[in-house]
């Protein structure tokens, strides 16, 4: 049989073998055995799981085990071990080939045995002891209801509203078998009618009608819908007017019962800080025993926090490894997570092909929220990777077409911007309405600045939605009111009171003001002079308003905007150079429009740096430093952006991403 390891005698000894994760499924048996010869009647029922989840793949192994499970004696066994293996134990029916186990259940189902039908039906609903079949799963299923057994309503349901349609079948027919299952008092059947409810698929979104089944649930022993509960407290809390903190206690008790979902659910309490106190590290803790336990979706949170944790002291370089656990567990939004990091060289060098190799393995498991990914991939980055950027339009409209406002305010974008479709922003701005009315709130600042853009019509019903906008403490507004008086956008121009307005929301704490005032200072406004040494004041004043590495961004776009010398612009390269990947293209996407020299030099720098330049630093457009230019762009685009000339507008585009990459070398 072979020694045991001490985990492994460990796992026998508590009677958990089946969840310990070193335990092999061909050792598993083994450790059945040992414990049935102890004459432990539990080590029986484990046996029982074993057989019937098909671990076990010859009757070689099973006789042995079968007959030690006798000495311990079918007597100690429960009712239902006695109905399901305890009868082979017993003696009355020979003891079945385990590699045949599937046959030996069918001819009992077709004997009117309603349990083997029911088993049956787990088995291809799960793809266990035979290949996955869900049409053949709700066959028996509808076959053991039909002999009484009402425990296999909440099945049905369940696989006619997540499966129904791919299968061909209308899964509005899971709202009968649902309903039916709650009018016989199946907690199970409850949780799943209730998040028909919740998710609003089938029938009209009722939240308040989900929680009130999920506490029937819970109310019954149903401990898997305390997470559930808890969700609906904490993210619908304010609009039910529910108290969001007693989200804590459902959590709580949902984490105490070992539910893995309600610690990633805890845990997302603990990374937000909103209803308690904001502690990362207890965040990642319950998030990896969540993972731990199963839960691979919290694989997913684990990467997104590394990814955006620089704040809290994390490398986002770790987020790589924990999206990469989710995508092994076939997690979708693990997949679209590593996508944004390939896309924007986030930790990572830059790997648009990569990214959309992800995004498209993400849209293979039918997540429609990459459909905007994929938008924005093909609009902004297509012609990189030559991509054709036109096919951005349909994956656009098709996710706006399934109520995606992102993708609404992706085709808003293409129509406004007119890049590869005839600029028409009548028609951006019913795009932007659009998402706006279907509850994007960025769609408002967006709507508002094309009307200020517009008519004196639609000026003044613009500047009437920002004044509105800002009344209610929407976000993002300020900069619009202040452009209106610099531009003279529905008022008379006031340059003064533009830059006033900006200043006074600066000061109480408005980020978006001050970037729009650093903006202002460091390109000089309607072609005047720049003011940089305000700009760098304004930065150390509100120092507090941004994370580390936006304020790092923003320092070293003003320092690259104002670098002249050869010796400033060489302090500029190298302090570049020092941050992330996506950081440098930050910074160099801004200084290429207002500092062509300083564009050139970090260039050559990072073409240098790479061994594939070998002529002066001097930020001159020699005919070396062209050609090399075009040499590392050749690369990444095609010939027609690159012939157009490192200074063209596609050309410091491209150019821009090789910063993004650099992390590579």
């Amino acid at each position: 049989m072979g020694s045991l390891t001490r985990q492994n005698r460990y796992c026998v000894a508590m009677k958990i073998a089946s969840r310990c994760k070193k335990v092999d499924t061909i050792s598993r048996p083994m450790f059945y055995q040992l414990s049935t010869i102890r004459r432990k009647r539990y080590a029986v029922k484990g046996f029982k799981n074993v057989l019937f989840a098909g671990f076990v793949a010859t009757s070689t192994l099973a006789s042995p085990i079968l007959a030690s499970a006798q000495n311990t004696g079918a007597g100690d066994l429960s009712k239902e071990d006695t109905g399901e293996l305890g009868e082979f134990l017993k003696g009355t029916h020979p003891i079945p080939p385990v590699d045949n186990v599937v046959g030996e259940l069918d001819a009992r189902a077709k004997g009117g045995d309603a349990k083997a039908m029911r088993i049956l039906g787990d088995f291809y609903r799960d793809g266990k002891a035979t290949q996955k079949d869900l049409k053949k799963a709700i066959s028996y299923y509808e076959q053991a209801l039909a002999h009484g057994d009402k425990g296999v309503l909440n099945n049905l349901g369940e696989i006619y509203y997540r499966s129904g349609d791919e299968l061909g079948f209308d899964a509005k027919n899971a709202l009968g078998y649902y309903q039916r299952g709650v009018d016989n008092g199946d907690r199970w059947a409850m949780a799943g009618l209730g998040d028909v409810y919740r998710e609003g698929k089938l029938i009209k979104h009722d939240i308040s009608k989900a929680l009130s089944l999920y506490q029937k649930a819970a109310d019954l022993g149903n401990n898997s819908v305390l997470a559930r509960i808890g969700d609906i407290y904490h993210r619908n809390g304010d609009e039910l007017g529910l108290d969001a903190q007693k989200a804590i206690g459902f959590y709580q008790k949902g984490v105490d019962n070992g539910d893995r979902w309600a610690m990633a659910g805890l845990g997302d309490v603990y990374r937000e800080g909103k209803l308690i106190k904001q502690d990362v590290p207890k965040a990642i803790e319950l998030y990896q025993r969540a993972a731990e336990l199963g839960n691979s979706a919290a694989y997913v949170r684990l990467g997104d926090l590394h990814r955006s944790g620089a704040t809290f002291g994390l490398d986002p370089a770790k987020a790589v490894a924990f999206y990469q656990k989710g995508i092994d567990s076939r997690e979708s939004w693990a997949m679209i997570g590593l996508g944004d990091m390939y896309r924007e060289g986030n930790a990572v060098p830059q790997d648009l092909r990569k990214a959309l190799e992800l995004y498209q393995a993400a849209l293979g498991l039918k997540n429609t929220a990459v459909l905007t990914k994929l938008g924005e991939l093909y609009y902004r980055n297509g012609s990189q990777i030559n991509l054709d950027q036109s096919l951005a339009l349909d994956f656009y409209r098709r996710g706006a077409d399934r109520g995606d406002t992102w993708s609404m305010m992706g085709l808003g974008d293409v129509y406004r911007e007119g890049r590869i479709v005839t600029k028409n922003e009548k028609q951006a701005l019913s795009y932007y309405r659009t998402a706006l009315k279907a509850g994007n709130q960025r769609a408002y600042a967006a709507v508002a600045g094309l009307l200020l853009n517009g008519s004196r019509v639609e000026q003044a019903e613009g500047l009437s939605m920002v004044k509105e906008g800002i009344a209610k403490g929407l976000r993002g507004l300020t900069p619009l009111i202040a452009d209106a008086y610099l531009h003279g956008k529905g008022v008379k121009a006031d340059p003064k009171k533009a830059i006033t307005i900006l200043k006074k929301a600066s000061e109480g704490g408005d980020s978006f003001a001050t970037l729009r005032l650093l903006q202002i200072y460091t390109d000089g406004y309607n072609g005047g002079s720049r003011a940089l040494k305000s700009a760098r004041a304004l930065l150390i004043q509100t120092a507090d308003q941004f994370t580390p590495d936006r304020l790092a961004i923003e320092r070293l776009s003003i320092e690259g905007t104002a670098a002249k010398s050869k010796s400033q612009m060489m302090a500029f390269a190298t302090e570049l150079k020092a941050l992330p990947p996506s950081s440098q293209a930050a910074i160099v996407s801004r200084v290429a429009w207002r500092n062509e020299n300083a564009f050139v030099y970090a260039l050559q720098a990072l073409m240098k740096d790479q061994g594939v330049y070998n002529g002066q630093l001097d930020g001159m457009l020699t005919s070396s430093t062209i050609s090399s230019l075009y040499g590392e762009c050749i690369k990444v685009a095609s010939q027609r952006v690159c012939q157009a000339g490192p200074l063209s507008r596609e050309g410091r585009i491209t150019l821009n991403e090789l910063f993004r990459a650099r992390g590579a070398n």
